[in-house]
This record gives structure tokens, sequence and C-alpha cells, in this order.
């Protein structure tokens, strides 16, 4: 959101979305804390209720969402680290994982979800995002140099 390339800017995410949640996949750890903390602000900024999903891909097929506030990101950045941990999950690579995704989505009322991470993060958003109706949002967080069109994302200089 107010973090490196994104497909929307907060503005426009505010006017169709109410709530948005955001995860992370292992991308570095300073990267995860800074990353987290700005998607986690604009929301607010925005008046936006903003969820955490924990640990990425495998806490959204496990229900693992927690609501998110200025506090939850205050005193972070300087300590690295991720206060919603990252994860792969290999069910959510299967289309009943995807469907599993999009049903606790939906069962909390996210309308947004920005996915903090390199190419195998977004590829997974990129298929939740041709199932599900909300707005997907990718945030460049790698180390890898693995995404097309990058020059630099967070974290490449870690």
């Amino acid at each position: 959101m107010a973090v490196a390339a994104v497909a929307l800017k907060p503005p426009q995410l505010a006017a169709v979305v109410a709530r948005a949640a955001a995860m992370t996949l292992l991308p570095p750890p300073v990267v995860v804390a800074v990353a987290v903390r700005a998607v986690v602000r604009a929301g607010l900024y925005h008046q936006l209720e903003v969820m955490g999903i924990i640990g990425g891909y495998r806490g959204l097929l496990q229900d693992e969402l927690i609501p998110m506030n200025s506090r939850s990101v205050s005193n972070t950045i300087q300590h690295g680290g991720t206060m919603i941990k990252t994860a792969r999950s290999k069910e959510f690579m299967t289309p009943e994982g995807r469907a599993k995704a999009v049903a606790t989505l939906e069962r909390h009322g996210i309308e947004g979800l920005v996915v903090v991470g390199g190419d195998g993060s977004f590829r997974g958003a990129i298929e939740l995002g041709k199932i599900w109706q909300g707005a997907v949002v990718g945030t460049p967080g790698t180390i890898d140099n693995d995404l097309w069109g990058t020059d630099e994302t967070i974290g490449y200089d870690t």
C-alpha cells in the first residue's frame, strides 16, 4: 500500500475496502517489520480496519487473523523480525487450499489483501486473485532479485 510498487494507492483502496489484511511470506526480517508497519499505518490513516494474518498463507488457511492497530506496529522497525510471522504452505498451492483461503477472507469480511514477499508469494497472490473478488496488492520484499521488472525491492540490500 504505502510501501514500494503496488497496484492501488490508499485513497483508491479506501474507497472500496473497509477491512484489509496484511501477510508476509519469507522475506528478510527487517523487510517484514517495515512493510507491515507501513501497511497498518496507511490503512488506519484511511480509516480501514486492518487485520494481520499470522504465518502467511498457512495462517490464512488456519484462520489465524488478528486485528492490527498503531500499537501493534509501534517500536518494531528498529528490531526487525515480524509480529505476524511468515510461513510457506503446500496446502495453499492446491485449488482446495486456495478455496479454503477465500472462505477465510470472506468469513472475516476482508476486502483487500496486501502480500509482502517475492516471486512465490506473488504467484500465490495471483492465483488467489483469480478466484477471490477482493483486491490483492503485492509489495515486493525479497533479497532474491526474483521479481521481474524490479530493480530494487524492500530488503534487496540486506
